[in-house]
């Protein structure tokens, strides 16, 4: 391949690459997005670097945040880490151009990242995932160089520094990713030294992976206790069968499952180079083993793999074509497979990666009939708000109708979500009847009862709170919460946000189970003059 017809190819699938991107780049924001913007952002630049003890903050996002307005546009919100996403792209077709001295291998690599669906969507969304995969492929490029290109090492050593710097302040998980690449730098250097009866030529890269993994190690152990906070997000596996049904769900999410890539990879790549395969899938296996130590998590926790599945997929890309040189339209149609798996991956993958328009989900919810209450989950709530300012009001419309029949229980289906008086998410459980998907997101329906008579113990009750003064529906709170077995609050921010337009006189919503030994309710005054309706849930 020559190098015009080899720089055109990188010029189209950079080109292709953004063109996925852009797509999404003006979005509405999510939840993680708007907590960044509204916590951390007003935060001082200091303490918002050592604050690591809830994993939504991700320093050098939050840091470009501070540097913005709220209420600047979307795209200029994710401006850094679109940039990063494609710097991540041309990154790997870098690294797959030395790892494996191919042409092919970088560009099939390049078109692997290119169309990876989680890749893409977190270089449209302002968090530090994108961020992170920049920089975890410019530590690992430098230190590659450091290794075997003998020209300009202090270039190389800025890189690693800063890649590996960036890495960890961009996201805290990335000493995962840094300690497989750091562990075949190490057994590289060991066994360049012991061919070459010393370690002459390995003293530079040996001191400047040292330094900085002391100074990783360091940073980790001062902030110790914060992260280990912050692990209570995690996934916890009690048995290694949680273990194995965890990799199920994450791996094809990620783009396709280890297995499918490594039964390729092996047989093709060990015939070439063994150490450049083991170590690739060293750095691939690594991360996923230590999940039960560091508590797993979702699977954007392991975005970095994608840029590891992009050099397995190039190297195999170049290995199988490489083998096809003289078979003519065979070549030609393995060719053209390799070109469309990235394209067709990223559109089966991409719907669970995409985060929801809250602007076509509120306007498909508002078309339900007038006598339907629309719940939304306590995380929901915030980017619904957010994203849509016509959806307090609307919401107030539907909790002063006079006898509401339904509820609509928007992206839950096993029971009722809210918000505890403590401010934690809980799921009330309760049989539900599924109903059509609004605007993508899973939906259910519950009917509802007007209670004439005391509910019976153990009844869930749903209680709309009237129109009433601040220090009313604090009594009405204080009523039910000695009558509730627990007390959720529904739709908490539409009704905050409510608060704000009636200057703390709108409606509200609660939802309980009955206690046994509660206080009857239905002889309360404020129950008999109708500030507070009571209506029963019925499965």
């Amino acid at each position: 391949m020559t190098k015009p017809v080899f720089f055109a190819c990188v010029a189209a699938i950079a080109a292709a690459a953004a063109a996925v991107r852009l797509i999404d780049l003006t979005a509405t924001l999510e939840y993680d997005e708007i907590w960044s913007l509204m916590m951390y952002a007003p935060l001082p630049a200091a303490q918002i670097i050592t604050d690591l003890s809830l994993p939504n903050n991700h320093p050098i996002n939050s840091l470009w945040l501070k540097c913005l307005s709220p209420a600047a546009p979307a795209a200029w919100l994710r401006l850094h880490v679109f940039a990063a996403g494609m710097a991540a792209i041309l990154l790997t077709g870098v690294l797959a151009r030395r790892w494996f001295n191919s042409r092919r291998a970088a560009l099939f690599a390049m078109l692997w990242l290119a169309f990876s669906a989680p890749a893409a969507q977190y270089s449209v969304l302002a968090r530090g995932y994108s961020l992170q995969l920049a920089s975890l492929l410019l530590f690992a490029l430098s230190l590659h160089d450091l290794l075997t290109v003998k020209r300009h090492p202090a270039v190389a050593v800025c890189g690693l520094w800063l890649g590996g710097a960036a890495a960890i302040l961009s996201v805290s998980s990335s000493a995962m990713f840094l300690l497989p690449v750091g562990l075949a730098a190490i057994a590289a250097m060991v066994r360049t030294g012991l061919r070459q009866r010393g370690f002459r030529s390995c003293l530079l890269p040996g001191i400047v992976l040292g330094s900085f993994g002391l100074a990783a190690l360091g940073w980790y152990l001062i902030h110790f206790e914060k992260l280990q906070q912050g692990m209570i997000w995690g996934t916890q596996f009690r048995t290694p069968g949680d273990f194995c049904r965890w990799l199920v769900n994450i791996l094809p999410l990620l783009g396709i499952p280890v297995a499918a890539v490594a039964a390729v990879a092996i047989p093709a790549g060990f015939r070439r180079s063994r150490r450049s395969w083991s170590i690739l899938l060293m750095t691939l296996l690594l991360p996923l083993l230590l999940a039960p130590v560091t508590r797993g998590g979702p699977a954007r926790v392991y975005l970095p793999l994608t840029a590891v599945f992009a050099l397995l997929y190039g190297g195999t890309a170049a290995w199988l074509l490489h083998h096809c040189r003289r078979a003519g339209g065979r070549r030609l149609a393995v060719t053209a497979l390799l070109i469309l798996i990235p394209p067709l991956l990223w559109r089966t993958v991409l719907p669970h990666w995409r985060t929801p328009d809250w602007h076509a989900i509120h306007a498909a919810a508002e078309t339900a009939p007038a006598d339907t209450i629309i719940v939304y989950t306590a995380t929901n709530n915030y980017p619904l708000v957010w994203n849509v300012p016509a959806a307090p009001e609307t919401a107030m419309a539907r909790l002063q109708h006079r006898a509401p029949q339904t509820l609509l229980l928007i992206n839950q289906s096993d029971g009722i979500n809210g918000m505890t008086a403590d401010g934690s998410e809980t799921v009330l459980p309760l049989p539900t009847t599924p109903a059509a998907p609004v605007a993508g997101l899973p939906a259910a329906t519950v009917r509802l009862r007007e209670c004439r008579d005391e509910p019976a113990p153990g009844t869930i009750v749903l209680a709309v709170i009237g129109p009433a003064a601040p220090a009313d529906k604090l009594a009405a709170c204080a009523l039910l919460t000695s009558a509730a077995d627990p007390l959720l609050i529904l739709n908490s921010r539409l009704v905050a946000a409510m608060d704000l337009l009636c200057h703390d006189h709108a409606p509200a919503l609660l939802l309980f189970r009955s206690r046994p030994a509660g206080p009857p309710l239905m002889a309360e005054p404020s129950v008999r003059n109708g500030m507070i309706k009571l209506f029963e849930v019925i499965p």
